[in-house]
């Protein structure tokens, strides 16, 4: 009998050796709420115009030569991804793609009781939630919007026993309380709660950041002793701790506080098509201009791949001022985060 051989497994490597095989896609940057972070309430917001935006066919043609590159895994993003009212279109088209292995969502919630059934129908079984109070007035003080909705949503969502439910918090004027409430979704469900250090990025820079050792240090005042977990929960770049007698565990993203660049497996396309090889810098390649100027697949292909191959080897968040080993100044993106893609 002839032996089949197994086709290699395609992997992505940058120039420090690295494997990139996640992308985060932006679908829109629009969002249904104000958070002081992002989008502050009162602040003039200028949208782009629709036709700027990556249509699907468009996002069907850069995952699939993403696919040919090594990426196996696709975060979809935003603003806010359920308001962009084809998204269940894309999520079928890219679920056609032979080597994509998972698609995950990332959202307010505010939608996801319109959406949820259907995202369930079509293969969603990951979706990371924003979620930084459960005090209804500070929620509302954040994200100008009413929590009610977002926890009826939220208990929706934790019915279905096979969903993989991350709760993203990023600590703004937090309070002890604040942090313990949060945690006991982790201590009574099978959510995982995740810290995440605000990044001075957009309006994030106007707040100073709680460092995630100090998140661990409440936790532990109050649950005790905990152990490094060594589950692995995802593609991101969290890391989790295990607490006794706590049904999930609880996620640290400390991208301020401790680097983790060195493990860095993603790269991001923001809603109007740009590549971006490290979210801190403003190099990015314009992918969607590039289609409509009808290069060839291939050479469009050795584009994305230098700079995936060229990914910059760390961010440098703290600092204002970078230059390369030229003394070159390397520009920092300072666009907001609604608009590059969260």
């Amino acid at each position: 009998m002839k032996k089949v051989e197994e086709k290699a497994e395609i992997i992505m490597l940058d120039k420090f050796g690295r494997n990139i095989d996640y992308v985060r896609i932006s679908l829109t940057d629009r969002c249904n709420l104000s958070c002081v972070y992002c989008m502050p309430k009162g602040i003039p917001i200028k949208f782009l115009d629709m036709s700027e935006l990556l249509s699907i066919d468009e996002i069907y043609y850069i995952c699939n030569i993403l696919s040919d590159l090594g990426i196996k895994k696709i975060k979809l993003t935003g603003g806010e991804p359920l308001l962009r009212h084809d998204i269940i279109d894309v999520i079928q088209k890219i679920r056609s793609i032979k080597n994509i292995e998972k698609i995950t969502l990332t959202t307010n919630g505010v939608l996801l009781d319109r959406y949820f059934d259907i995202l369930y129908e079509n293969g969603i079984r990951d979706i990371n939630m924003s979620l930084d109070s459960l005090n209804p007035q500070k929620y509302e003080q954040i994200t100008n919007f009413k929590l009610d909705n977002i926890i009826k949503n939220l208990n929706h969502i934790i019915s279905y026993k096979d969903m993989n439910i991350k709760i993203n918090v990023v600590p703004i004027n937090t309070q002890i309380d604040d942090i313990l409430s949060l945690v006991e979704l982790s201590k009574n469900t099978d959510i995982k709660v995740r810290f995440i250090e605000m990044m001075p990025i957009g309006y994030g820079n106007n707040f100073e950041f709680l460092s995630n050792e100090k998140i661990l240090e409440i936790i532990s005042n109050k649950y005790g002793n905990y152990t490094k977990s060594e589950k692995v929960h995802g593609n991101g770049p969290a890391t989790y701790f295990s607490f006794e007698n706590f049904k999930s565990d609880i996620g640290l993203i400390s991208a301020v506080s401790h680097m983790f660049c060195d493990s860095c497996n993603r790269i991001r396309i923001t809603c109007d098509g740009k590549l971006k090889p490290c979210l801190d810098y403003d190099s990015t390649l314009d992918i969607k201009e590039l289609i409509n100027q009808n290069i060839n697949q291939q050479d469009l292909k050795e584009k994305i791949k230098n700079v995936i191959f060229n990914k910059p080897q760390s961010h440098n968040f703290l600092k204002n001022i970078i230059t390369d080993k030229n003394n070159m100044l390397i520009k920092k993106d300072t666009r907001k985060m609604y608009q590059i893609g969260g």
